[in-house]
């Protein structure tokens, strides 16, 4: 512009004819449009942008490409590696291959519920703690798998499946159960025990209940009803815990208690298990009850003279009753009971006189020469000292629970104690001149089977 402005005036010259000369020219055209300082301004700016977009493309340019020829420097990378790791270890996620997760069998830092936590758990709620390394693990999913029979478990002659089962010769199984024996051994040893038990104590079962109260000798079952003595001698055999199929006879059954009193204890306490009572099926009695006269005779008179004398009588209820046998049983065997004084009113001692005469037991509707001997006199029976008094104790020799002799077996009914003359011609007989006995008492004791 100046240059032109120079041209315009004719030349150079001294400044301040130019600068008159420009003056006129500008006083000729006007004012310029441009601002010529600003724009020399601007051009100096655009310098400066043009350095910082310099610095930001060398920034740029260090940004990873694909070709991995530009990279960060040193202190980026370290710093955005911590960045990076802080931002692992914040959620947990340095445990994955880095860090431990404590010593237990399951991952202490893995959240309920989270995805990983489910992919571990089968509890509803993903609960980790369920979780066992030892049991769960790939690994001992894998060994787990590994000891699976390969060989198909089918056919006869099958080795994996005679492994488990065995063969119909394999021996029999003895004590307790082990993991080296075969399934066969086993029910060959249950068969056995079985039939042990058959043969022991019968087939009849009874009836099965549960003990309310385990024990070795004395277990309890409170729900039982029956009376008192009902299940003496019958066999108590609990069917399952430690002495299952042990059969014990029962010596005492109280009713108030539920009590059964063992002849023998169980090897273990019993524990409040199922139990089977079942009946004897030999020749001896389950059981026994003796059952006395209600009312003693105070005075019976033996002379030299032989004489019809009643003795009292005995009394024995129906099954179940306080004075009768238990329910369900057989009355197999019954032998006069007697205690008495004797008084001896002679001068010299006193005792029966033979071995011919006898006291007879007899039920309603018999004759007493139909009658059972209860017991028979030897000489010398009931000795008794001059003027004196002597105690005597008979247990009758003979059962009297015979079908001969009208006996029921089911032990019930009045049962009459005597000495007869008239019909028997076996009357007791003293020695001396009289024999007197005092507070005669009889009683008769039963046995019988259920």
């Amino acid at each position: 512009m100046s240059e032109m402005i120079e041209r315009a005036g004719g030349g150079s010259g001294t400044g301040d004819a130019t600068e008159a000369k420009q003056d006129t020219i500008i006083a000729a055209i006007g004012t310029p449009a441009v601002d010529l300082a600003a724009d020399i301004a601007a051009i100096s700016a655009g310098d400066a942008t043009e350095a910082k977009q310099d610095t930001a493309q060398t920034a740029i340019d260090k940004i990873p490409k694909s070709d991995g020829v530009v990279t960060f420097n040193a202190t980026a990378l370290a710093s955005i590696q911590t960045e990076a790791n802080d931002a692992l270890v914040a959620n947990n996620l340095d445990h994955l291959a880095l860090t431990t997760d404590g010593a237990g069998a399951y991952p202490n830092t893995v959240v309920d519920s989270t995805i990983l936590s489910k992919i571990l758990s089968k509890v509803a709620n993903g609960d980790t703690s369920s979780y066992n390394n030892t049991t769960d693990s790939l690994e001992a999913i894998a060994d787990g798998v590994a000891a699976i029979p390969t060989t198909a478990m089918r056919g006869t002659d099958n080795a994996a499946l005679a492994s488990v089962l065995g063969a119909l010769d394999s021996a029999a199984a003895t004590g307790a159960v082990t993991d080296t024996d075969v399934a066969m051994a086993y029910i060959k040893q249950l068969v056995t025990d079985v039939i042990a038990l058959t043969s022991a104590v019968g087939t009849n079962m009874v009836v099965t209940g549960t003990f309310t109260t385990g024990s070795a000798t004395v277990p309890a079952d409170t729900d039982r009803n029956e009376a008192d003595d009902y299940w003496n001698g019958c066999i108590l055999v609990p069917l399952t815990g430690d002495v299952a199929f042990q059969p014990r006879v029962i010596d005492d059954f109280a009713n108030s208690t539920g009590v059964f009193t063992l002849r023998k204890a169980f090897t273990a306490a019993t524990g409040t298990v199922t139990y089977a009572i079942i009946p004897r099926q030999d020749s001896v009695p389950t059981g026994f009850k003796d059952i006395w006269c209600t009312a003693q005779i105070n005075d019976i008179t033996i002379t030299t003279a032989g004489a019809d004398k009643d003795f009292p009588d005995v009394v024995v209820a129906a099954q179940g009753a306080a004075r009768g046998l238990p329910l369900n049983s057989t009355c197999t065997e019954a032998y006069l009971l007697m205690m008495f004084d004797t008084l001896d009113t002679s001068a010299a001692a006193n005792y029966i006189k033979t071995a011919a005469d006898d006291i007879r037991v007899m039920i309603d509707g018999q004759a007493w020469t139909d009658a059972p001997i209860a017991w028979a006199s030897v000489a010398g029976d009931w000795y008794t000292p001059a003027s004196g008094m002597a105690s005597q104790v008979i247990v009758g020799a003979n059962n009297v629970v015979l079908a001969t002799y009208g006996v029921t077996t089911t032990g019930a009914g009045t049962y009459h104690v005597g000495t007869d003359e008239t019909a028997a011609s076996k009357a007791l007989e003293s020695q001396g001149a009289t024999l007197a006995l005092k507070n005669v008492r009889t009683g008769l004791i039963l046995y019988y089977k259920i």
